[in-house]
């Protein structure tokens, strides 16, 4: 007895040591990095980069000290796509050092950012848009006329624009299907499913999101327009029933059956003792 104590014991060690994570094995890079093009050290250092290998991976990369938020901590589910509009020109922070990934977006603020992730060098269009609720030389006037000439946005039957009206997953999807162009599915009788699936089959729909009826966030639509932007195809997604299911009721999360892991156990090293494997000495 006091042997299969003594065994027992020396298995558990083993196994709490192999379970124990090494993290030396780990590459991970701060949602402010930026990836150099380099092909070697030399190249790298020249950019003011660190070449770093890993796994026969070579990468080229230097902190952005720019992107910094006092709102967006490193573990935010939105961190990396924040960096990535703030460092391309995308989306701004304010001025007090916040980003306020939690705000939602209103009409004008989305078509901001979508023309500048896609239109930036886009030329003033010549015919001009009149909608009876924006103001003359306001700071989104460009924004809504370029959006208008191009098409991806339009006013409503009353000749309104409504710019601070806040902007839901259905309509965004359709603003963001038409900036990127991917509005090119057959109409369905519900008019957003095609919009929607455009974006889901890009994997390009945070789960985040609560329902298809949700009002987005700044840190959600820089997520988006990340997504879309760098093909992020294997990152967590919804679908238009997981979001027509949100409706209802937020996005499920599977339930971790609990184990009992002394009993688990025990069964382990029973298997190991019928089989004579348990005796170390």
């Amino acid at each position: 007895m006091v042997n299969e104590m003594k065994n027992k014991n020396k298995w558990l060690s083993m196994m709490l040591a192999l379970s124990t994570p090494f993290v030396a094995n780990a590459l991970d890079f701060a949602p402010n990095t930026i990836f150099l093009v380099a092909d070697t050290q030399a190249e790298c250092m020249a950019q003011g980069g660190d070449f770093t290998t890993w796994y026969e991976e070579v990468y080229c990369t230097k902190i952005d000290q720019e992107v910094k938020f006092s709102d967006v901590w490193g573990t935010h589910p939105h961190a990396a796509a924040i960096a990535y509009v703030k460092s391309q020109g995308i989306v701004a922070g304010y001025s007090d050092g916040t980003f306020r990934p939690n705000e939602t977006v209103n009409r004008v603020e989305l078509l901001k950012i979508l023309i500048e992730a896609e239109y930036r060098q886009t030329p003033e269009c010549k015919r001009e848009f009149l909608y009876q609720d924006t103001l003359k030389d306001a700071w989104y006037e460009r924004y809504v006329q370029v959006g208008s000439c191009l098409e991806l946005v339009s006013g409503y039957p009353d000749g309104s624009f409504q710019p601070a009206r806040a902007v839901n997953v259905t309509e965004a999807s359709k603003m963001i299907s038409n900036a990127f162009q991917y509005n090119k599915n057959p109409a369905t009788d519900i008019w957003y499913e095609q919009y929607v699936n455009n974006l889901a089959a890009r994997s390009a729909l945070p789960t985040t999101i609560k329902s298809i009826a949700s009002e987005v966030t700044r840190g959600q639509v820089a997520e988006i327009i990340y997504r879309l932007k760098n093909t992020k195809l294997t990152l967590a997604s919804h679908s238009l029933r997981s979001l027509e299911a949100g409706t209802q009721a937020s996005v499920a999360t599977p339930a971790v059956p609990e184990t009992d892991f002394e009993t688990e156990l025990d069964a382990l090293f029973k298997a190991l003792n019928e089989e004579n494997l348990l005796d170390l000495e």
